[in-house]
């Protein structure tokens, strides 16, 4: 049995993410290793999630002092509140009962270093790792010396092309070292293919590797007591979507169902 360390996007409160991270575990482990994913956090440094928690203290002090005065308009956006922290729990205790964690929690690659020599491989995927527009070499396990320890398993770019050259040198440096490469899109094949990296295997996510019963048996799933109704689940800004999807529900006469993943969508 070999000891895998995986390090992929798992700590934005995002249910793709969240899910891929956990299949990427199930995946390893069925191969006959033991899987441990870094508990790296990416926000660490990002100064709007640092932010946020006084934010929120602040708006909670501003509910108490004026509450007489904006108790009506304050009613959605406590709502909104609340229904985030419920969210943010149920990510949280996933993570706790399914992901097998390090025991550290990891900032920079000097801290995620020290942990180099106990693993005897490094897996980075599968989520947008490599997308230029987030800048992280640590997803290019650039904190890993030994190049026959190194795997990217279904990486995404998120783009179709890098934005200039500066960016292209410096992936092709950073991918130099790895033993195994594959990419998740056909676009990221043609992206490695510019920086003169071919024969790279386009590959599943490990969300669709792991079969439906491996998903039933994790999530315990109850049938829904209902008709059939239109399932929307969108990142970013739902709005520009709304407008398409009420066309759909006045073709197809069902009930539409949003999985939201921001407060302003639960408005």
């Amino acid at each position: 049995m070999k000891k895998v360390a995986i390090l992929t996007r798992r700590a934005g409160y995002n249910m793709g993410s969240s899910l891929q991270a956990y299949a990427m575990q199930r995946l390893v482990e069925k191969t006959g290793n033991e899987a441990t994913i870094i508990n790296y956090d990416e926000y660490a440094h990002d100064w709007r999630w640092r932010v946020k928690p006084m934010f929120r203290r602040i708006s909670g002090w501003l509910r108490i002092i004026f509450y007489p005065v904006v108790k009506v308009l304050n009613e959605s956006f406590c709502s909104s509140q609340r229904n985030g922290h419920i969210q943010r729990k149920k990510f949280d205790s996933f993570e706790k009962q399914y992901l097998n964690l390090t025991p550290g929690k990891y900032e920079n690659s000097r801290q995620i270093a020290s942990i180099k020599d106990n693993y005897d491989a490094f897996v980075c995927g599968s989520d947008q790792i490599w997308n230029p527009y987030y800048g992280d070499d640590k997803y290019f396990l650039d904190f890993v010396e030994n190049s026959s320890k190194k795997i990217a398993y279904a990486p995404s770019f998120g783009v179709d092309s890098l934005p200039n050259n500066y960016v292209l040198n410096k992936y092709k440096r950073l991918l130099e070292g790895f033993n195994e490469i594959s990419i998740r899109e056909v676009q990221g094949q043609e992206v490695l293919s510019r920086m003169g990296i071919s024969d790279v295997p386009v590959v599943l996510d490990p969300v669709l590797l792991l079969d439906k019963e491996g998903w039933n048996d994790l999530l315990d799933l109850q049938p829904l007591q209902r008709d059939d109704y239109i399932l929307c689940y969108f990142l970013g800004n739902i709005r520009k979507y709304l407008r398409y999807i009420r066309k759909l529900q006045k073709k197809l006469q069902k009930k539409v169902i949003v999985i939201a993943t921001r407060n302003k969508d639960l408005k």
